[in-house]
């Protein structure tokens, strides 16, 4: 797959990602996509005018939230193509035209007119965190953007639970010609996510359930001075990316730590066994020795018996020869 670009050139940048989609199973871009739609919306809050990734995904989304149908949804989980449907889901929604009638829409917007959770979302298991940290990191192909699920648990149908705030600008990283990817990064925080079950889902999920204090945490929120966020090609902060270094070593020496205490107590174990084994096979060793020389010892005693016998044999033969000639010299006088 190639793309073209201006000067006659084209564009290479996405083969491999398309060669793991077609060789490789229950690889998806999901994540890819997200990764731009944050990032260009990052963008778009630091001022500028226009949005430039899957905006038409963004409608899409934007839209079936804002869209209440009139009767309650039955959820109901499929393989249907739901992006081909969507014209027809919303076709009763009656968009606002213009900035000032979306400012007027926005303004009067509760949420009881909200469609929070889609009727066709996989409810099963959702991931809403990981361990590592209180969110999570999308790698896209431009850089890596943290993801907070718990900040929209009612659009995956759970109770909405005061969210952990946390300072995120420092895991936000583009990759450039010496600044790579940082795959290993992204990787441990997904080796170590978090997933809530079916029993996490709420009984109603076309009435949302949120913390009793959740409203008030979110209008403190929104009353917060907004401190300009670190546009992603500035350079992070030494002392954070320090802090960052530090608890990242220290979790992985813990790691390592516990993988070669495992080691050695499999160690200890397999010498303990080891050891008996060895002792086992010494007194079977020992046991054969005694039985060797006992049988060595009545050996030596059979030998001197058949000595013995054999002498006296030889004195008898001797003594019937004595006789014999005597007899002999008698007889021929």
């Amino acid at each position: 797959m190639v793309f073209p670009k201006r000067g006659g050139k084209i564009n290479i940048f996405l083969t491999g990602v398309v060669n793991v989609l077609v060789e490789k199973k229950n690889y998806i871009i999901v994540p890819m996509i997200l990764d731009d739609i944050y990032r260009a919306l990052t963008v778009c809050q630091k001022g500028k005018r226009f949005f430039k990734r899957c905006n038409i995904l963004l409608q899409l989304w934007i839209v079936e939230h804002l869209y209440r149908p009139p009767t309650v949804a039955r959820f109901i989980q499929d393989r249907s193509d739901y992006i081909t449907s969507h014209a027809k889901r919303v076709e009763k929604y009656r968009c606002p035209e213009g900035v000032n009638a979306w400012v007027e829409y926005f303004r009067f917007l509760t949420e009881d007119k909200i469609t929070w959770n889609y009727p066709w979302f996989p409810w099963v298991e959702i991931i809403h965190m990981s361990s590592v940290r209180p969110f999570l990191l999308l790698m896209g192909i431009r850089g890596v953007e943290p993801y907070v699920p718990l900040r929209v648990l009612r659009q995956l149908g759970r109770r909405q639970v005061l969210p952990i705030t946390e300072d995120m600008k420092d895991f936000v990283s583009e990759v450039g010609p010496k600044v790579p990817l940082p795959e290993g990064l992204a990787q441990k925080f997904w080796d170590g996510c978090l997933v809530m079950g079916i029993g996490t889902m709420v009984k109603e999920r076309h009435t949302e359930e949120t913390h009793p204090k959740y409203s008030n945490w979110l209008e403190q929120q929104s009353l917060l001075q907004v401190r300009p966020e670190r546009f992603v090609k500035e350079p992070i902060d030494h002392e954070t990316k320090k802090k960052i270094k530090i608890e990242l070593a220290m979790s992985d020496y813990l790691s390592e730590n516990q993988e070669l205490r495992t080691k050695l107590m499999l160690a200890r174990a397999t010498l303990t066994q080891q050891q008996a084994e060895f002792e086992e096979e010494r007194a079977k060793a020992t046991q054969r020795e005694t039985l060797l020389r006992g049988q060595g010892n009545l050996a030596t005693i059979r030998g001197a018996q058949v000595v013995e016998l054999a002498v006296s044999r030889q004195q008898q033969l001797r003594t019937c020869d004595q006789k014999s000639q005597t007899h002999f010299d008698q007889e021929r006088a």
